[in-house]
């Protein structure tokens, strides 16, 4: 009996220790189940974690390529514009270097025609300076008087001044001595003819080139031309003399005189009056002073303007 307890006693704790096993068999396989639901979802996780990495390197990449593009584009944009910018540039400054390279060549034609005409013009003005014939020489003279002698070469004026210098001497020469005879007879008209070239071609001469000719033949022109009532022109020709330092004094009076008388003859009797005091003054008790007194109180008292 007692073995028998004893027995079953055994076959009681094992039957207890196979109750145990098997729980924790269970629990152990509800373990490894849950175990591996959280491994599953970890790996879950681990998937979208690194589907989500790829596709934000893959939008990292494209973002990279685009803007590495579009600055390659802008790149290119810029370099392209500045070499458009660089290549307008010089267009511009070729273009300018042409413009001023044909206006250069245009005044270069034009300085050579200017010059080959003026030389042209300055062989025919020598050509009839050279002339035996009067006429010609004085329309010779005529065309220098006219021309820029500074369009010709140097040796070529010098050839023609020195030419032209000549002549007027000698046709001065000849006029005054005819012109002189003329007056000296009451000639007045052939005396205005010769003393206007006289006074014309003296007055291209240097200055001290006979200069009490020079004013002696405007006196005889002004006085000539004022008894032929050409007053307008014996104005011209008695200021000449009247102004001129080197003309002798003791015909200044009269040819006051007579340049008062034309600038009234003309109707300008303001100047006249001054004309007249200034001739009184040179000569206050001279033989004409009288009739500078006379011309004086002649024409009143003037008008401001008058």
């Amino acid at each position: 009996m007692t073995e028998n307890k004893g027995i079953d006693k055994e076959l009681s704790d094992l039957r207890t220790e196979v109750y145990e096993a098997r729980n924790l068999v269970i629990k152990s396989d509800n373990l490894l189940r849950t175990l591996h639901a959280e491994v599953k979802a970890v790996g879950k996780t681990q998937e979208q974690f690194e589907k989500r990495h790829l596709i934000s390197s893959i939008g990292a990449y494209v973002l990279f390529a685009a803007l590495a593009a579009g600055a390659a584009i802008l790149a290119g944009t810029a370099v392209s514009r500045a070499a458009v910018e660089t290549a307008e540039e010089s267009l511009a400054e070729a273009t300018e270097r042409v413009q001023t390279a044909e206006v250069e060549a245009r005044e270069a034609k034009e300085a050579l025609e200017g010059r080959l005409e003026a030389e042209r013009i300055a062989a025919s003005i020598f050509q009839s300076i050279s002339s035996e014939e009067l006429d010609d020489q004085l329309a010779g003279l005529e065309k220098l008087d006219a021309f820029d002698m500074g369009r010709v070469p140097r040796i070529l004026k010098e050839l023609i001044e020195g030419r032209a210098r000549e002549v007027r001497s000698n046709i001065v020469q000849s006029a005054w001595e005819r012109g002189r005879r003329a007056f000296q007879a009451e000639r007045m008209d052939a005396a205005v003819q010769d003393l206007e070239v006289v006074v014309r071609h003296s007055s291209a001469m240097p200055d001290d080139h006979e200069p009490a000719r020079r004013a002696t033949a405007a006196y005889y022109l002004g006085v000539a031309q004022n008894r032929l009532g050409a007053h307008q022109e014996a104005v011209r020709a008695l200021r000449l003399y009247v102004d001129d330092e080197n003309s002798p004094p003791s015909m200044l009076p009269y040819a006051h005189l007579l340049l008062g008388d034309s600038l009234v003859a003309i109707e300008r009797p303001g100047e006249a009056r001054k004309v007249f005091s200034k001739g009184l003054e040179l000569e206050p008790g001279g033989r004409h002073s009288q009739t500078l007194r006379r011309r004086i109180e002649g024409l009143g008292e003037l008008t401001p303007g008058g």
